[in-house]
């Protein structure tokens, strides 16, 4: 495959706190899914305009960046081409609900 279809077909994954994105990166690669991760919304941005097939995003690392690259990229998208977004969230357990 041409270094451009792996790109395409790549996982972006941005989790910026913790241990979060070594584990999903260890995840997909032992999986046979091909992945990096972003430092930062900069970074992020910067890979998926060199091709992904997903971005794998903590919800922490939305809250004080500057998300408008992201969505203008994300608005230039072709109509038949939305890149899929999981949006990995906090959940504290039954007494956090």
């Amino acid at each position: 495959m041409s270094t451009q279809g792996l790109l395409s077909e790549r996982a972006i994954i941005l989790a910026p706190r913790g241990r979060d994105s070594q584990i999903a990166l260890r995840i997909l690669n032992e999986a046979g899914y091909p992945a990096t991760a972003a430092a930062d919304l900069f970074e992020l941005v910067k890979e998926l305009t060199a091709g992904a097939g997903l971005a794998i995003i903590a919800d922490e690392a939305l809250r004080n960046g500057d998300i408008n690259p992201l969505l203008a990229l994300l608005g230039h998208q072709p109509a038949w081409s939305d890149l899929p977004i999981v949006l990995l969230t906090h959940h504290g357990g039954p007494d956090h609900n």
